[in-house]
């Protein structure tokens, strides 16, 4: 020991995001999602596309394909401002396009209505016995921004490979009546109501 005094640093994640999310769970497992994000670029950089993690495709037959139930994605729109925007899906790394770019201090909102199913011998993804579904990192999940670039990892199934920022969420659920909703909201009651609002500030996930 030399006797210097330890000063911790923050790293800045680069963006502010803030998530609204609807989700709407069917008697068959399927659920129909929605979710806006409001995106705010803190870095220096001007930036043309916006890379999120969407780690429900990890899941699919075509990523994953031995496993013997697979989860099912479909994306029906995305969109920037109202206006459809084209992306890419590779594994759970999910690239959005911008038409303009998103200069420093600039925001955006970047709106996904997608449908998906649950895969069995998942990782926190996953449907579990007795029809429990874990629904770990079901939205997009808006990377951190760091040294002029996405500051995205590969995805590993032993630990926690993602990178993204504290948020804020707002989730409007609607799920069958035989179940009951776990999140991180912190004044949740058990048995929760089938509908419902739920509003969480400044955690990394819901």
């Amino acid at each position: 020991m030399n006797g210097q005094e330890f000063i911790s640093k923050e790293i800045s994640p680069g963006n502010f995001s803030e998530y609204d999310i609807k989700l709407n769970m069917g008697n068959d497992g399927k659920f129909q999602l929605e979710s806006t994000v409001v995106v705010k670029n803190l870095s220096t950089d001007d930036w043309g596309q916006l890379t999120f993690y969407f780690i429900p495709n990890m899941f699919t037959k075509s990523v994953s394909p031995e496993l013997e139930y697979p989860s099912t994605v479909d994306f029906h729109n995305i969109s920037i401002d109202g206006k459809k925007a084209g992306y890419t899906l590779e594994e759970d790394t999910l690239n959005v396009q911008l038409t303009e770019k998103l200069k420093p201090n600039q925001e955006i909102k970047v709106y996904f209505s997608y449908e998906l199913t649950l895969p069995e011998e998942g990782l926190r993804f996953t449907k579990s016995n007795f029809d429990n579904y874990h629904l770990a990192q079901f939205y997009p999940m808006l990377a951190t921004y760091r040294n002029h670039q996405w500051n995205k990892e590969k995805y590993l199934f032993r630990g926690e490979t993602y990178h993204n920022t504290y948020s804020n969420f707002k989730l409007t659920y609607d799920i069958p009546k035989e179940y009951t909703l776990v999140s991180s909201f912190d004044q949740e009651v058990y048995p929760s109501p089938n509908k419902g609002l739920l509003e969480v500030e400044n955690v990394k996930e819901i």
